[in-house]
């Protein structure tokens, strides 16, 4: 049976299981439910119905008791009248509520008598209450003979007929409780049985249950469980219990199909041919297969069920896996002519293995290749490497002669670099004495500068000199005229004016002179300021000559430094070269001992290839591809 039909089987089982246990509860709540409505429906009401009437009537006493006492009032007494008649109204619905229901026979009998007995008592109350609305409630008036016609009552046939009431309602009553009684204990027994059948079938269901599980479980988990440790061992490479997996009933296909392929491995015996020759193995044998049929669809397929199905496929894994093993084998042996089976698109291994054949197949077919001309070359290495070693061992000599010449080169750059320097520190010197003399001269013309523009100061105050004079002049002149007119008197004035007018006359004379004299050592002021300029202006472009050639003489100062260094590192690699062409030297003598040497492991490697078998138009298109 498939897995399937095992869980739908089950599950029927479980559904049906279910359904039993809800029928029974079902028909418990059935019977149940009919006493919780007869409890509702009838028992309940008439408890509430004979409660109402025995409280109401116990009040009514009560309020009997109240209307005859002396001390209350007649508008006391009347509201406590009214209260009993709502008292009275409320007995007569609680009675009525309990005659609505169902009742038997007995019951009905009980009820009549009960009736009878309360129409009695109602009776003398309501002479009771007649006697209580004729008492007078004037002041004054006597109501003796009515109270005690009322205590007479109360205490007398009113006494009678309440208890004749009281004691038919009590039994009643407890006829009534006793009957609910009944009701709920059936009820109880109604629900313990239901209780009881349904964890019965309950316990039974669960028990058939979980037995149900564990036996499918078995039947499925138990050829899984196998399944997967033969799986597990065939991820570890081992692939010897894969035939202890069930794959189902075994066929002989050739005799049901009239099968003449007698190469086939299912021929003419039988076996699971879906697994050796059909759809599940990596060679297809069979006609059907090979053309891309399953043999699930085949009327002889034997796996009847999934875990047949799933051995036989694990099965045809490990078969497949025994043909790639032998394969790989052979291709390890050197075997390259093997084909391999490719089962599918999605065959990995397959395609992995085919590649790694035509891989090898290529690097053995260009190794033997390569180990010819690694032969023939390998001697021609062998001259070249001779050749080599004398052609290094000339060119270490050129290369000493080479280094002498650089190292006499050498000196001489670093003196040229020292000559080169100190005429740097010298150009440095004059250029800073030229800054100096140029800064000087600047001072110099400044202070001519000051020198003109005092003259010109000192010839303003000699031209206010000669305007002094000429003014003195003018007052000697006038003075004069004033002693002429003044004529005796004026003679001494006169005298005075004429020495004054020569005064300022002297004084104009020197002033003039002194104007001269000023006015030449102006102009030759300026013209010393003109030459100072130009001096100036010389020691400028001195200067500035001066700092180009300094900084010319460090260009070359730095490029001779330069040099030197670069003539060192020439140097340097001259004598590293010398010492590679040394080695090279060494080092070629050595590749003609190896190539030597190389020719006779080729030799060897020839030897060894020739162990591989390989194809020979494979080995002409490896050829064809070298070349």
């Amino acid at each position: 049976m498939k897995i399937q039909s095992k869980l739908l089987l089950s599950f029927a089982l479980m559904a049906l299981i279910c359904a039993t246990v809800g029928l029974v509860g079902w028909w418990g709540i059935t019977g149940l439910n009919g006493s919780v409505k007869e409890l509702t429906k009838t028992a309940i009401p008439k408890l509430e119905g004979i409660a109402t009437t025995i409280e109401n009537l116990n009040a009514v006493k009560g309020g009997e008791r109240t209307i005859l006492n002396r001390r209350i009032s007649n508008q006391e007494r009347a509201a406590e009248i009214d209260k009993n008649l709502q008292r009275m109204t409320e007995l007569d619905k609680g009675w009525k509520q309990y005659l609505s229901t169902e009742k038997g026979p007995e019951e009905k009998a009980k009820a009549a008598k009960v009736g009878a007995a309360l129409a009695a008592w109602q009776a003398d109350d309501a002479k009771l209450i007649s006697l209580a609305r004729a008492i007078r409630s004037e002041e004054g008036a006597d109501n003796t003979a009515v109270l005690d016609q009322m205590f007479k009552l109360v205490f007398g046939d009113l006494r009678t007929t309440f208890g004749a009431a009281d004691k038919e309602l009590k039994e009643l009553s407890e006829s009534t409780i006793a009957e609910a009684g009944a009701v709920a204990q059936e009820a109880d027994k109604t629900a313990s049985r239901s209780i009881t059948w349904a964890l019965t079938v309950m316990l039974l269901g669960v028990s058939a249950a979980i037995a149900l599980g564990l036996f499918i479980a078995q039947q499925i988990t138990k050829p899984l469980r196998q399944a997967i440790l033969v799986l597990e061992k065939i991820s570890l490479g081992d692939t010897s219990l894969a035939a202890t997996l069930s794959m189902g009933q075994t066929v002989d296909c050739s005799k049901h199909k009239n099968c003449g392929k007698k190469e086939c491995p299912s021929f003419g015996k039988e076996d699971h041919c879906w697994v050796t020759s059909g759809s599940m193995a990596t060679i297809k044998h069979c006609p059907r297969a090979a053309k891309g049929e399953d043999c699930r669809s085949c009327a002889l397929f034997g796996a009847k069920n999934e875990t047949e199905e799933l051995g036989s496929i694990i099965n045809g894994m490990a078969n497949s896996q025994k043909e790639r093993v032998v394969l790989a084998m052979a291709i390890a042996d050197g075997d390259l002519t093997r084909k391999v089976d490719i089962a599918s698109d999605k065959d990995n291994l397959g395609k992995a293995l085919e590649h790694m054949q035509q891989s090898l197949l290529t690097l053995i077919g260009q190794t033997k290749l390569a180990g010819e001309e690694i032969a023939s070359g390998a001697m021609q290495i062998a001259d070249s490497s001779q050749s080599m070693a004398q052609g290094a061992s000339t060119q270490a000599g050129s290369l000493e002669e080479i280094s002498s010449a650089m190292t006499q080169i050498s000196s001489q750059t670093k003196m040229t670099a020292d000559h080169a320097h100190k005429a740097q520190e010298l150009s440095h010197s004059a250029s800073t004495a030229a800054i100096d003399g140029n800064r000087q001269m600047q001072q110099m013309v400044e202070a001519m500068e000051e020198i003109r523009i005092a003259s010109q100061s000192v010839a303003n105050v000699i031209k206010v000199i000669e305007e002094i004079a000429f003014q003195t002049n003018m007052l000697a002149l006038n003075a004069a005229v004033e002693a002429a007119h003044a004529g005796q008197h004026g003679k001494g004035f006169a005298v005075v004016a004429e020495e004054v007018r020569n005064l300022a006359a002297r004084s104009a004379k020197a002033a003039k002179e002194t104007a001269d004299l000023i006015a030449g050592s102006v102009n030759k002021t300026e013209n010393g300021a003109k030459i100072a300029d130009q001096t100036a202006a010389s020691l400028v472009e001195i200067t500035n000559r001066i700092g180009q050639a300094a900084e010319l003489v460090q260009g070359i100062a730095e490029a001779a430094r330069e040099q030197s260094q670069g003539i060192d590192q020439v140097s340097q690699g001259l004598h590293q070269i010398d010492e590679v062409t040394q080695q090279n030297s060494a080092h070629a003598e050595e590749g003609a001992a190896a190539s030597e040497e190389l020719s006779g492991q080729a030799a060897q490697l020839n030897q060894l290839m020739q162990n591989f078998k390989v194809a020979d138009n494979s080995q002409d298109g490896i050829r064809q591809l070298s070349m």
